[in-house]
């Protein structure tokens, strides 16, 4: 099987356009896909035969956001 790891600094764990579009046609075709993001919280978790990371950024102002 052909691993694929998607890593985004801008865009949440459910964008349409990376995760659906992107991430899951992917697994259709046979892939093991990875997605790690970026945001407040950090977590694990699957969706679509999609496992996702969601890494906390040091990074993030809490109070711009």
């Amino acid at each position: 099987m052909k691993k694929v790891c998607h890593l985004s600094t801008t865009h949440k764990f459910n964008d349409i356009r990376i995760f659906f579009k992107e991430c899951v046609s992917l697994t259709k075709y046979n892939f093991d896909v990875t997605f790690i993001t970026f945001d407040v919280n950090e977590f694990e978790m699957e969706i679509s035969k999609v496992k996702i990371f969601n890494l906390k950024d040091p990074s993030y102002n809490y109070f711009i956001k």
